[in-house]
């Protein structure tokens, strides 16, 4: 982790990288942030993570 911090401060200072703000609601993280149900749900489809019954679900269509 050190070493990417000093990589991005190194870039940034040489204007090779640009880092802007990014306000925190516009900040949707599924793994770390609270989010309503809805929000979450599509994420969650993003990362094709299936709840246990849609993966119950996907395996009888599959016939295992």
């Amino acid at each position: 982790m050190e070493l990417d911090i000093f990589f991005v401060r190194e870039k940034v200072l040489d204007k090779s990288l640009l880092v802007g703000h990014v306000p925190a609601y516009a900040q949707l993280d599924v793994l770390t942030k609270p989010l309503a149900k809805q929000s979450f749900l599509d994420l969650r489809s993003k990362l094709r993570v299936l709840s246990f019954t849609e993966f119950q679900s996907t395996l009888r269509l599959r016939g295992e």
